[in-house]
């Protein structure tokens, strides 16, 4: 049996305490944070990065335990991921009815409450030993809570986002774009190509993005030495870094199991959010694990190093098998968008689509950017 662990600053105190019986039963643990009592350790990163571990250890006996003030957000976040059957339990018999009944694998703990912190082996040691009960009526409602309700709610395609993508060598481009984007957005995309990739062009260092100011920026890393940029990523801190695996340069089991392991030390290490750049060709049975502990998938259409892509929209039809793969991924469209295909893009699920060209080289980049927002937002209104 393996244990995932993990607390808010509010629960730290006693997930140490349950850390030590756990471990002194040698039970398996695996404590995902956080690692002190620091007020900006929110619950919902941390429930976060235990219900990643959860999902991807094979071992068929796992439980999870989170630990907050109340229990209640560490109890609401965990059950927004399908799969997660998180209850808040404050005394053995909530246990045991959760294990009995629930088939509860997550177990929520609050800190604060005094019976919890006298009562908290009891509760642990029922929860696990605790079997689910097979009558017909639990099994049946046990299996309506992991139905995915969300292909039956029509998505909301004005929630998309649109992101203006850089990709210049030239510091004053950069900056004249950052200026102009800065008066209408927040978040930008930035393309970082490397010397290893074949291309007619060149981008400007990562190191330039730390003169940036009040941006979210996502990057995408084009590089077939992602550790080269380990340093220069955890420095600039972005919202996101997609990694771009190219179909000239297969992935080998050493660059995956190398690159598998970068994700985990920028998700685990300093909270950045991870993806994948993946193209029409690329075989996602060959990256199925590495899938699974990501945040993002960038479905690419374009052209490395260049603005001016044009848009397969067949690359949609990854979009069902990626989240059948991790359904918590966040699905982004890079390549070719401009006001004749955005409507169609942003039906298929996407949460971002960057756009280059149709809004750098716009007379109006403002108004470009609108007029694509109003395209989408138009299609959630008709």
């Amino acid at each position: 049996m393996i244990v995932f662990i993990g607390s808010d600053h509010r629960g730290y105190k006693l997930k140490q305490r349950i850390l030590s019986y756990l471990q002194a039963q040698n039970i398996n643990t695996i404590d995902v944070g956080c690692d002190g009592q620091n007020d900006k350790d929110d619950y919902n990163d941390f429930a976060h990065r235990a219900i990643q571990a959860y999902f991807n250890h094979d071992d068929v006996r796992k439980f999870g335990i989170l630990i907050c003030g109340t229990a209640h957000g560490m109890t609401m976040q965990a059950n927004r991921f399908k799969g997660i059957r998180a209850v808040r339990c404050l005394n053995v018999s909530d246990a045991q009815i959760a294990r009995t009944h629930n088939d509860a694998n997550f177990l929520c703990l609050a800190a604060d409450d005094p019976d919890t912190q006298k009562e908290y082996q009891d509760i642990i040691d029922i929860f696990f030993r605790t079997a689910t009960l097979t009558d017909e009526k639990y099994l049946r409602r046990n299996y309506k809570l992991d139905i995915d309700l969300t292909p039956t709610i029509k998505q909301n395609t004005s929630s998309i986002e649109i992101l203006p993508t850089l990709l210049t060598n030239n510091p004053n481009v950069f900056r004249e774009l950052t200026q102009n984007y800065h008066t209408f957005t927040d978040r930008i995309h930035f393309d970082f190509l490397d010397s290893s990739l074949p291309s007619t062009t060149s981008t400007l260092s990562l190191k330039s993005l730390t003169t940036l100011t009040g941006f979210n920026f996502d990057v995408h890393l084009m590089t077939n030495r992602p550790e080269k940029y380990y340093d220069d990523i955890v420095n600039i801190n972005p919202n996101l870094v997609i990694f771009h695996l190219t179909n000239d340069t297969p992935i080998t089991e050493e660059a995956k199991t190398n690159l598998q392991n970068i994700v985990t030390m920028l998700k685990l290490g300093h909270n950045i959010k991870v993806g994948l750049a993946i193209e029409k060709s690329t075989s996602l049975i060959n990256i199925k694990t590495l899938l699974k502990s990501l945040d993002h998938v960038m479905l690419f259409s374009g052209h490395l190093g260049h603005y001016g892509g044009e848009a397969d929209l067949n690359l949609l039809q990854k979009i069902p098998q990626l989240k059948k793969i991790n359904p918590f991924l966040t699905i982004g469209w890079d390549g070719g968008v401009n006001a004749s295909n955005i409507t169609n893009i942003a039906k298929s699920n996407v949460n971002t689509i960057n756009v280059g060209s149709a809004i750098s080289r716009a007379p109006d980049s403002s108004k470009s950017y609108f007029d694509l927002l109003n395209l989408i937002s138009g299609d959630a209104n008709a």
